[in-house]
């Protein structure tokens, strides 16, 4: 039987069990043997595969406090549309000119090592993220 790494919920309807998994990734094979497992049984199931980031930059990655770099994420879903997905930028210190955005500009505040993190996420709110460093020089 096939893993299920956490539920979102579970409920009980006209005697059916309905399972919906918040996050996770099967194979094809382990597709096809979980739905042979429940046919018949009454089960109804779903899953859904978090977001996939393949790809990020930030230009460039060592800048003064006050200047802007370009950094941005690529991201897909095996079981979403890719253009649906959201994006969140964070940072130990600086801002963002559009943190919803995929790709966008950083500006440095203070001087010394900082983590940008971002999360690209789903409809059904399965979240993943990433860290990313940035070096800002003294003034």
């Amino acid at each position: 039987m096939g893993a299920i790494s956490s539920l979102s919920g579970a409920a009980w309807s006209a005697g059916l069990v309905a399972l919906s998994v918040a996050c996770g990734a099967a194979d094809s094979s382990t597709r096809a043997r979980d739905r042979q497992e429940t046919e018949g049984a009454g089960v109804e199931s779903s899953i859904n595969t978090c977001p996939n980031l393949t790809f990020h930059m930030i230009l460039p990655r060592v800048i003064r406090p006050g200047e802007a770099a370009i950094v941005g994420v690529f991201a897909s879903d095996e079981d979403s549309n890719d253009t649906e997905l959201g994006y969140a930028w964070s940072a130990t210190s600086g801002e963002f000119v559009n943190p919803r955005d995929a790709f966008t500009e950083y500006t440095c505040q203070d001087a010394g090592h900082q983590v940008l993190s971002v999360s690209a996420f789903d409809e059904q709110g399965c979240t993943s993220e990433l860290d990313l460093d940035v070096y800002c020089l003294e003034p």
